[in-house]
């Protein structure tokens, strides 16, 4: 069964681009079983989620968080349907304290992506799992992903990270039994009962298309447009735009 864990919508993500609709049908196009919609700071309520879910019979949804936590990182949690309990600006260890009180499942989501270590509580209080495949992680960062992995035992997953339908797919979890519940999710992620899955023909056509836009970036940051005019002109992420800007080509393949 594959699923994609890590999914935003224009709903209720201010940086996605569609809305979920899109999204979901896309997800089916591409052959997904599920979809974990994984809204920043804000799970999806039963009023807008119940009918979205009635208009895709044929694809599990199903709904997680993402909370960004004082130290800068963001924790995918699984399991929960509010978020009061982590209140305002929580720090990771409070985030993990609650997961693990509630029984949810966490994962930390794109590591190394806007710090240049993972914070220590998470180290002290490890995840379920961390991602180490991403649209949001380049093949230079996973060896600090790995080390975390080494040092924790925490599990290592691939997700989209998807705010667009373009490379919806190219990520995703395949999960070892059928996954009927938001309940069955959680007890996989806590037994790790999956394997990580890439999608090598859609990854490929991504790598051929970016020396030409490691290109168009070097050439807007010294003309001296800001990081939103370059993000609205190719759909790249700010930590793409960063990554380049520092010198580190964003691949997201490990090479050969």
């Amino acid at each position: 069964m594959l699923i994609d864990l890590h999914v935003h919508t224009s709903r209720y993500s201010m940086c996605a681009k569609e809305p979920a609709e899109a999204i979901l049908a896309m997800a089916f196009e591409r052959g997904l079983d599920a979809v974990v919609l994984t809204e920043h700071n804000v799970i999806w309520p039963d009023k807008t989620f119940l009918p979205l879910r009635d208009k895709f019979p044929g694809l599990k949804i199903f709904r997680g968080v993402e909370i960004h936590t004082s130290e800068g990182e963001d924790l995918l949690v699984y399991g929960m349907t509010d978020t009061s309990p982590f209140g305002e600006n929580p720090t990771t260890t409070h985030v993990m304290n609650v997961a693990r009180t509630t029984g949810a499942a966490v994962v930390l989501a794109h590591p190394l992506r806007y710090r240049e270590s993972i914070a220590d509580g998470l180290y002290a209080s490890p995840p379920d799992a961390c991602e180490c495949w991403s649209l949001n992680i380049c093949a230079f960062q996973r060896p600090g992903i790995l080390a975390f992995q080494a040092a924790t035992g925490c599990g290592l997953i691939a997700a989209t990270d998807s705010h667009s339908t373009r490379l919806l797919g190219a990520y995703a979890l395949r999960f070892h039994n059928p996954i009927q519940s938001e309940q069955d999710l959680v007890h996989a992620l806590h037994n790790r009962a999956y394997t990580p899955f890439q999608n090598d023909t859609m990854l490929t056509e991504f790598e051929r298309s970016l020396p030409d836009r490691v290109a168009y970036v070097r050439r807007a940051v010294a003309e001296g447009l800001d990081r939103q005019a370059i993000h609205d002109h190719i759909g790249c992420s700010f930590s793409f735009i960063e990554h380049i800007k520092a010198g580190r080509y964003p691949s997201l393949m490990d090479e050969k």
